[in-house]
């Protein structure tokens, strides 16, 4: 997937995850040399990064993945159900049989003639994957790594007096707090209790607006990014934290 958001510095920023990017390198077009020296940085996709995104931020480099349709743009989908997540891979899935049904009627000089075919029948099959995983990332069995930072197209609540804004992440089950001036969170105590509830109210109603997995149970992490500027808010589906706690106690638990 695909995210193109504008930073608090008013830059539009481009985010591809590696899979992605590796599927890019095996698709034959050409790659331009400052996009192909930041994603190589990353030297293998493997389970423990395929979901992380690269980061691209020169307006070429971003124009560049905009003309790419097979890579799905991660806010085109993000709140939709999980039966409308269904249908695009039906669709999908349906022209992928019906390039195979042609195919296989071809003889192998037509073939030949016809790679483009073949080519987009692997560039539908890897967007349906997409697909899924937006859904088992609402499910919470999976984890998209996306960026920390404010959603250009999200919620937001400015507390002018004390100087604070509260906004939805690019992952809507995350907000955050931070500082008009983006300066260090420090115990000042501009932040207050107050703010952080009404914060959470609109965070929750629009999670289980958009997200049917979060109607019941979930839990609330707390946590500072690693640079001190945000508070982080992040909600977890009880399955996904529950799964995280046994994922640690049977590695304990093997050593």
């Amino acid at each position: 997937m695909k995210i193109f958001n504008i930073g608090l510095d008013n830059k539009e920023r481009a985010y591809v995850q590696v899979e992605d990017f590796i599927t890019l390198t095996k698709v034959g077009k050409p790659i331009p040399a400052s996009i192909y020296d930041k994603a190589m940085k990353v030297k293998y996709c493997t389970n423990d990064n395929r979901y992380n995104f690269i980061e691209f931020n020169e307006p070429e480099e971003i124009e560049f993945f905009k003309n790419f349709e097979w890579i799905v743009n991660y806010k085109d989908i993000r709140y939709l159900t999980s039966d409308e997540l269904k249908a695009l891979a039906k669709r999908d899935n349906d022209e992928a049989n019906d390039i195979a049904e042609l195919w296989n009627t071809l003889t192998p000089e037509e073939k030949k003639l016809n790679m483009d075919a073949a080519n987009r029948y692997s560039l539908l099959h890897h967007r349906i994957k997409s697909y899924g995983q937006m859904l088992w990332h609402k499910q919470g069995h999976i984890r998209l790594n996306m960026p920390i930072e404010p959603d250009d197209s999200g919620w937001i609540i400015d507390y002018l007096n004390y100087k604070v804004t509260i906004q939805s992440s690019l992952d809507p089950n995350i907000f955050l707090v931070f500082k008009d001036d983006e300066s260090l969170l420090n115990d000042d105590n501009s932040i207050k209790q107050e703010m952080i509830e009404e914060a959470m109210k609109v965070a929750e109603d629009n999670i289980i607006d958009t997200n049917e997995f979060f109607a019941n149970d979930f839990d609330l992490e707390v946590r500072t990014s690693d640079d001190k500027k945000y508070l982080i808010f992040e909600y977890k589906l009880k399955e996904y934290v529950d799964e995280l706690d046994n994922n640690k106690l049977n590695k304990k638990g093997s050593k």
